[in-house]
């Protein structure tokens, strides 16, 4: 069976290869504008203060039993705070963490 071969020219094959490295740079510069937004978005994350709520309220946002939260925190899955003799979850850290997977880890 025979394919049908075609030449290009010296011209197309220059503006081809112009288009590759246009669309290298335009890569190269997303790349250094996200870098920028994740450097701003830890800066926003560190400024916001915690939100530290009882584990209870952590249990019941969850929705886990409180000694699941307490498991959770002693395994270090769960970020907390001591506030005297209590424990608060930082639920401003939950979310930064990734409140699907510690959902996850609390139900198996």
């Amino acid at each position: 069976m025979k394919t049908d071969e075609r030449r290009y020219s010296k011209d197309e094959l220059g503006r081809a290869v112009a288009a590759l490295l246009d669309v290298s740079r335009q890569v190269s510069g997303l790349e250094t504008k996200l870098d920028a937004l994740t450097v701003q978005l830890s800066k926003l994350q560190s400024s916001v203060p915690p939100m530290l709520v009882s584990v209870t309220e952590a249990a019941r946002y969850l929705d886990v039993s409180t000694s699941t939260v307490r498991r959770l925190i002693s395994a270090g899955d769960l970020p907390y705070r001591r506030v005297g003799r209590s424990l608060r979850i930082d639920m401003t850290a939950l979310h930064a963490r990734g409140e699907d997977d510690i959902i996850n880890r609390a139900h198996r």
